[in-house]
């Protein structure tokens, strides 16, 4: 809850300077007061990968405890929260922020609880000995070829998804501070070449943002969502 106290001045023109009955105001304050594993340091942030890490360490539902969590891989979501993103417009901003209030329910898997905050960094969780990881939405490289492996089961491989699973375009809808935070619609981003080769008409993703506040994040996550899908092959084995 937020307090305020005004000066309104006197009554004759009073309606004049604040012609509704209650004023509305826009807040901007500290964000989310969370742990830095990185150096230690509690730290009020707006860092993606420091508050996904804050939610499962601070949750009233199941938190973790650090022993249960792979840390280094959330030092890098954070490291990869804060690299500087350079804007058409000029200047620079994180990468991916995280702005909104989490109201925990009951009835409902932490894990989906929290994905509002994962879809903020295009990030995903992932289990790594036994351990909770993160995987943040940067481009990757291969970093070992694997040519052996056991043989309990062989390896197996899809190559194709279903048809219903691909799309050829994306839109992101987020709250939009100049609209009152109500919600707004990213221009459509469309997958170069992608309609004429699946054939038929245009399908559009639309990716719900609800912790993402600016539009220029909220487009490169829809770039990314569109383009994962649109990911062809999986690889599962033993």
């Amino acid at each position: 809850m937020l307090w305020a106290r005004f000066r309104l001045g006197s009554d004759d023109d009073r309606a004049e300077r604040w012609p509704s009955p209650t004023p509305e105001l826009t807040v901007d304050g500290n964000w989310s007061l969370v742990h830095d594993p990185r150096d230690g340091v509690t730290k009020f942030s707006r860092n993606q990968g420091l508050i996904a890490l804050d939610a499962l360490r601070s949750n009233p539902a199941r938190p973790y405890g650090d022993a249960y969590l792979r840390m280094d891989t959330f030092a890098w979501a954070a490291d990869v929260a804060d690299q500087a993103v350079a804007l058409k417009g000029g200047g620079y901003q994180p990468r991916y922020r995280c702005d909104g209030v989490l109201v925990y329910g009951d009835g409902a898997e932490l894990e989906d609880q929290i994905q509002p905050l994962l879809d903020a960094g295009g990030a995903r969780l992932t289990r790594i000995g036994g351990k909770l990881a993160i995987v943040p939405g940067v481009l990757r490289y291969s970093v070992k070829t694997i040519t052996e492996f056991t043989t309990g089961q062989p390896l197996e491989l899809v190559r194709w998804r279903s048809s219903d699973d691909l799309y050829t375009e994306a839109v992101a809808r987020y709250p939009a501070p100049d609209r009152a935070y109500e919600s707004a619609e990213t221009p459509v981003y469309v997958v170069p070449g992608a309609q004429a080769a699946d054939g038929g008409v245009a399908k559009r993703l639309t990716l719900d943002l609800d912790f993402v506040t600016d539009h220029r994040q909220a487009q490169r996550l829809a770039k990314i969502a569109v383009m994962r899908s649109r990911m062809q092959r999986q690889v599962s084995g033993s």
